[in-house]
Order: structure tokens, then sequence, then C-alpha cells
């Protein structure tokens, strides 16, 4: 069982390594989460329907995985 466990374990770190995705500890900076949002990013692709001049709308939703500390009396997280 234990053997298993720590080969899953290695396959994982290895596999996450290898994609250069960090783990949910990892602390990520701006500069990090900009080459990862533009690695793939190409600039000559534009949107159907819609012309250079036109401006168009882009969303983004973010997810609150986890509070690792809060102070309630400084009211931060």
């Amino acid at each position: 069982m234990r053997v298993g466990l720590c080969l899953f374990y290695l396959w994982d770190g290895l596999f996450l390594y290898s994609t250069d995705v960090k783990g949910d500890n990892a602390t990520h900076t701006e500069f990090d989460l900009h080459k990862r949002l533009f690695q793939q990013y190409i600039s000559n692709i534009m949107p159907r329907n819609v012309k250079s001049s036109e401006p168009f709308q882009v969303g983004i939703e973010l997810y609150l995985m986890s509070i690792d500390d809060m102070n309630e009396l400084r009211q931060t997280i």
C-alpha cells in the first residue's frame, strides 16, 4: 500500500514538473500567471464576427480555492 502511494506521488510530481504546472501549495507570482495565460496565445487570431476597429468583451472567472489565514480583528484574509 505504501509503495503504491509513494509511486503515485512520484508519478504525479514528475507529471506536474514536466507540464510546468505547480501544485496548490506553490506560490504563483503575477509573472507566472501571465506566462501561463499567454504561453499558447496567438495574436493573429481574432474572434468571429468582430471587426478590428470594434471593441469586444472578454470575460474571466476566478474561484477562491482555500483560505490559509484570516485575521478577524484587522478584517484581512
